[in-house]
């Protein structure tokens, strides 16, 4: 994740110069509009053919903060069976990610053939206390931080007009949370969706659009979502859209 910062601001540094080199006429692409230009008037032609868009590079940073108050949720109760111990969360929440995308498309055409790269990276701490009304232990209440995260990778390869195939992974990471008992109540062990465990998930898909308003996707996955489960998954779809839109309408 560092080198793709590295890489973005690398970026946003060089469309920087090129865009403000110019004194004349700073943010129009600095000298190359000059040139465009003088051609313009001189001999009604430009001076440079214009290049196709082959990529595009887009990346956006977010952070969020939130003080949740008796946040609910319920953890499970392996001696209990079905049953669940109701908990709640108040404290400070914060949230950070950074996202990602690059498109490709040889000579600016992406109906024919296109490639699309999405990332996504994000990181979250809170602190705070956990109240639970557990059925063995009783009312208790606990101290807690965590610091859980995750990431996807996702790359989608149109190699024929209508034709696409998409690979994605993904992952979390349970981070380091760190309980402490502020009456003696409660354990760790009552809060087992807390425990260490990272689950990941690896997905691939083929689709194909007979129209603009219609798409058949089959797509196989792997979730390792639950901890010594492997689930294997196999979805086909048809998708389909109704209604006006842009071109016609009712």
């Amino acid at each position: 994740m560092r080198m793709l910062a590295v890489i973005v601001g690398v970026g946003v540094c060089a469309r920087g110069w090129i865009v403000f080199s110019a004194e004349q006429m700073p943010g129009v692409n600095g000298a190359y509009s000059l040139v465009q230009t003088r051609s313009l008037i001189e001999k009604g032609t430009l001076g440079l053919p214009d290049f196709p868009l082959t990529f595009v590079l887009q990346a956006g940073v977010a952070w969020l903060q939130a003080d949740a108050t008796e946040r609910a949720y319920e953890e499970s109760e392996p001696l209990l069976g079905e049953e669940n111990s109701p908990t709640a969360f108040s404290g400070e929440s914060k949230t950070w990610s950074l996202q990602g995308v690059w498109k490709w498309a040889p000579e600016g055409n992406s109906r024919e053939r296109s490639l699309k790269l999405q990332g996504e990276y994000f990181s979250r701490t809170e602190s705070g206390q956990l109240t639970q009304s557990n059925a063995v232990l009783g009312e208790g209440l606990m101290d807690f931080r965590g610091s859980p995260g995750g990431w996807y990778l996702q790359s989608v390869y149109q190699f024929m007009p209508s034709w696409r195939l998409g690979l994605r992974y993904d992952s979390l990471d349970s981070g380091n949370s760190r309980l402490r008992s502020q009456d003696g109540v409660l354990r760790p062990a009552a809060f087992p969706s807390l425990a260490a465990y990272d689950p990941e998930r690896s997905s691939l898909m083929l689709d194909w659009s007979p129209t603009e308003f219609s798409r058949i996707r089959l797509q196989l996955a792997r979730d390792k979502s639950r901890e010594g489960l492997d689930d294997d998954q196999i979805y086909l779809q048809y998708i389909m859209s109704l209604g006006a839109h842009g071109a016609h309408q009712f």
